[in-house]
């Protein structure tokens, strides 16, 4: 084999290695599976979302620590949200702050005689928290969760 085919073959043999050892180590980047979960649309707007467990906090009355609600970062926008069951009714209680650092709160009832899902909007439509029914379910631990959608704006998340 010539000097020049060896090389050649060499360089093909080594961007197929890169490539192959990108695509191991970012499997989902090619696609923005990684970076998205889930795909939805609300209001005509497009926004990428993940569902999130939540569950009802602890509170210091039943022996443990008295704890701010928990919390998560998605795309930018931290999400604080709580679960609870009072009085045979569910409800989501949480806290948003956008990456401009512009916060809001919200509550929503899950009514299961109500509609089968009920949803918040940020007033800037930048954000969204979904909640599907069946609304929660009572834990090995004996406390209240429920599977909530949390999603933002593919134009928050684009700059736009």
């Amino acid at each position: 084999m010539a000097p020049r085919a060896r090389a050649v073959v060499f360089a093909a043999t080594a961007v197929v290695i890169v490539v192959i050892f990108a695509l191991w180590v970012f499997p989902g980047y090619p696609s923005g599976a990684g970076a998205c979960p889930v795909h939805t649309t609300v209001n005509g707007r497009a926004f990428c979302a993940e569902v999130v467990t939540v569950g009802q906090p602890c509170l210091a009355a039943y022996g443990c620590a008295a704890l701010p609600p928990p919390g998560f970062a998605f795309q930018g926008v931290k999400f604080q949200l709580v679960a609870f069951n009072e009085s045979g009714s569910n409800f989501v209680d949480g806290w948003v702050t956008e990456a401009n650092n512009t916060s809001y709160r919200f509550g929503l009832l899950g009514d299961p005689l109500g509609p089968p899902s009920v949803n918040w909007t940020s007033p800037d439509e930048a954000v969204f928290v979904e909640w599907r029914a069946p609304f929660g379910t009572i834990g090995s631990d004996g406390r209240f969760i429920a599977n909530v959608t949390c999603g933002v704006s593919f134009a928050v998340i684009d700059g736009f």
